[in-house]
């Protein structure tokens, strides 16, 4: 949604911090099955060679291969040279599980405004288990909330320690709720125009080129549900939140980490 504004660009996920190279990105890709890559992939083909296809995806590996020596920083900055004077939206989610990450990006990016997208985790433990299903793998409530868990923690952590500028708490049923009113005041911490045409864009998502299901050799790279059916899911947050004691009635959970999501869960603005 914040890519489709004039003033910014939303690239696929770009997973470019997950090593202190791109060589160590890629090497990265090939022992963690979710991180694939496809995103970084499909930017590059985008970006040098103009549009998604099995084609510049193949190309788009050879350029990166020619790269390996490349900080994530490095990419960053061929990527605004790219896309100037609009201001690049980095949305990676594997950056916020790992701690090493959230250093390398801040040792790039500190100095920008952060806005931390958070969801209620009884809803997230239900998505993240059918993202997980839906590309054939299982993933238990367990593993599914310690991960919801682990990365609203560390985004925390990274809002104290590491950021240098104001960061925005943004609670996605609120997104959804009232998009016009939460872009507006996304706009607002970010610096940049909210003027109603720029918050009308930003409610077609699906215009932009990372949107769709990618090239047979690239075709993932954001949320795979989403891009099968791209478009604002405008009001679907339920009408009431979830009562945080499910988190004890989740198969298998232990009470330790319940506790644990339920202390985060406050932070974040959740009862």
């Amino acid at each position: 949604m914040l890519g489709q504004h004039p003033e910014l660009y939303a690239p696929a996920e770009l997973e470019c911090f997950t090593g202190n190279t791109l060589g160590d990105c890629l090497s990265f890709a090939e022992q963690v099955p979710v991180v694939t890559l496809h995103g970084l992939l499909r930017t590059v083909a985008q970006l040098q060679f103009g549009h998604q296809n099995n084609a510049t995806i193949a190309a788009a590996r050879q350029w990166l291969e020619g790269r390996r020596h490349w900080s994530g920083g490095d990419l960053i900055a061929w990527i605004e040279a790219q896309i100037t004077p609009r201001r690049l939206l980095d949305k990676s989610p594997i950056h916020a599980l790992r701690w090493p990450s959230l250093q390398r990006l801040a040792a790039v990016c500190a100095g920008q405004p952060v806005v931390h997208l958070s969801r209620h985790p009884i809803s997230a433990v239900r998505s993240l288990i059918g993202a997980y299903s839906h590309r054939g793998q299982q993933l238990t409530p367990s593993e599914a909330l310690r991960t919801w868990w682990q990365g609203h923690r560390l985004c925390l952590r990274y809002r104290q320690d590491l950021a240098q500028a104001p960061s925005l708490l943004l609670r996605s049923e609120d997104l959804l709720a009232n998009p016009e009113g939460a872009l507006a005041r996304v706009c607002r911490h970010l610096g940049i125009n909210d003027h109603p045409d720029a918050i009308e864009a930003m409610l077609l998502p699906e215009q932009s080129p990372y949107a769709c299901l990618g090239p047979t050799m690239a075709p993932t790279g954001n949320d795979l549900h989403w891009m099968e059916t791209p478009a604002l899911r405008r009001g679907s947050a339920p009408a009431s939140e979830p009562s945080l004691h499910q988190l004890w009635d989740l198969p298998g959970i232990e009470p330790e980490l319940a506790m644990m999501a339920m202390q985060l869960s406050w932070q974040l603005g959740y009862s």
